[in-house]
């Protein structure tokens, strides 16, 4: 998720405020991430090296309610509404971090751009729009269940039109909230059950990959 802060001054130098949200728990996103054995090493690496905070929407907006409404209070509203409508905490997540961020630099929040594959982020970014009509939002939807290689191409595809949809998107006076849906740009057979061609190989490799590691682990504990 990308906020970007209003600079009354000096409308170019606007300071952006880049951010990893997600609906797992910070434990879970530590263990990829940031971990001894974190399975994206590298990845964890660069978010620490640009300084880009790794957040978990669920804790994040249960500690939130909990400053806000109480202990008991926040865990009813978690149980009768967040639960069933989890794309809540990343709502209230992004709301949390655009105030944190203003009140930090003591400026206006002028655009909230997300990038995504889950419905949470979707309804969570429609709402977030609705309930703030002076912010641009922009809602950049990734394709479902993607293989590494499929969400490799998707962010190359966003390379090359990112600055134009920014212009567009600044300079259109008549919307404030816009979606791009990157999954009608490419063809695929994905589905929820990862049964799809691109799936299945990833699926292969990667299980190629696994036993090789495995083999390997066996027989270095053997020899020790």
């Amino acid at each position: 998720t990308i906020m970007s802060q209003q600079n009354s001054s000096n409308p170019n130098s606007n300071p952006v405020y880049f951010t990893l949200i997600s609906n797992a728990t910070q434990d879970w996103i530590d263990d990829m991430l940031t971990s001894k054995h974190a399975y994206f090493p590298i990845l964890g690496q660069y978010m620490k090296d640009e300084n880009i905070p790794m957040i978990s929407a669920v804790d994040t907006a249960t500690n939130y309610l909990c400053d806000k409404f109480g202990g008991d209070e926040a865990r009813k509203l978690i149980k009768t509404q967040f639960n069933h409508n989890r794309f809540m905490f990343k709502y209230t997540t992004f709301g949390y971090i655009m105030n944190k961020m203003e009140k930090k630099l003591n400026m206006k929040c002028d655009k909230v751009i997300s990038f995504g594959d889950g419905e949470c982020e979707h309804k969570a970014m429609q709402i977030f729009s609705q309930r703030n009509p002076d912010i641009i939002t922009l809602n950049i939807k990734f394709r479902k269940a993607p293989s590494i290689s499929q969400l490799q191409a998707q962010w190359q595809y966003i390379q090359t039109c990112f600055d134009g949809v920014i212009e567009h998107i600044s300079g259109d006076n008549n919307h404030k909230y816009f979606e791009i849906d990157i999954d009608e740009r490419f063809k695929h057979d994905n589905n929820i059950l990862c049964t799809g061609k691109y799936q299945l190989n990833a699926i292969t490799t990667y299980f190629n990959i696994f036993m090789k590691l495995l083999e390997r682990s066996t027989k270095e504990t053997k020899k020790a």
